[in-house]
């Protein structure tokens, strides 16, 4: 037992630093911290690692043996403990279980102008929340993910629509906030919650009850592959 606690107590510090650094890393090479953070925080994760590296060789190279106690196993715990959440939730996006209790309905955005998607190619759900006027009535095409049964939906229209929809992030997915149209058109009834589509159709809004929706008439959506990029980042905040 006595063995234990001096291997414990001696690498300790270094095996946390260590278990940053890798987690990090495995992170860079597809995006895959883009499930937790903007992709602006890239740079900030470069230099992490540029600090992580030096610390885990200088924790290694140390000659006394730290102290372990109550205090400090209960510090190493709390250190580690967003590692557990980063690897169990690696590769996961937020979906509609995350739209039901952020959803506050498809009115159109206030004080936006100026604002941009930051995704190129091709108009996305953010672009149409922040300049409406310029996309009513064409016929566009968006990729996002539909959601079933919305409460908001079937609250304000009394009956029950999907929705197509996109989590914006300004920061990381602490701040996410869903944009969504209406889809109002035959779907295929194998389309379920969740499932990534392209939906294509003519942009409109319509006032129900005194709000605003905006909704994608005589709509068509077939199923597409998850996008590389599954949220829409702003280059400046207006969430």
């Amino acid at each position: 037992m006595n063995i234990l606690f001096e291997t414990v107590r001696r690498w300790r510090l270094p095996l946390v630093c260590l278990a940053w650094l890798l987690t990090i890393l495995r992170l860079l090479p597809n995006r895959e911290y883009q499930t937790f953070l903007s992709g602006g925080f890239f740079p900030i994760l470069i230099a992490a690692c540029a600090v992580l590296l030096p610390l885990t060789m200088l924790a290694l190279v140390r000659r006394d043996t730290p102290q372990l106690g109550a205090r400090e196993t209960l510090a190493t715990a709390l250190v580690l403990l967003p590692l557990v959440y980063v690897n169990h939730a690696r590769g996961a996006v937020l979906g509609s279980g995350a739209l039901d209790t952020r959803y506050v309905g498809s009115g159109l955005a206030g004080g936006a102008t100026g604002a941009r998607a930051t995704v190129g190619g091709g108009e996305t759900l953010l672009d149409l929340y922040l300049d409406t006027e310029k996309f009513v009535g064409k016929n566009v095409s968006l990729v996002g993910m539909v959601a079933q049964n919305n409460p908001q939906v079937l609250e304000v229209l009394g009956e029950s629509k999907p929705l197509l929809f996109r989590f914006v992030i300004n920061c990381c997915a602490a701040d996410a906030t869903p944009v969504a149209v209406i889809l109002d058109g035959d779907m295929p009834s194998t389309i379920m919650n969740d499932d990534w589509v392209q939906a294509t159709g003519v942009f409109t809004v319509r006032n129900v009850g005194g709000q605003d929706l905006l909704v994608l008439a005589d709509a068509a959506a077939v199923p597409v592959a998850t996008p590389r990029e599954p949220y829409l980042y702003m280059q400046w905040g207006v969430f």
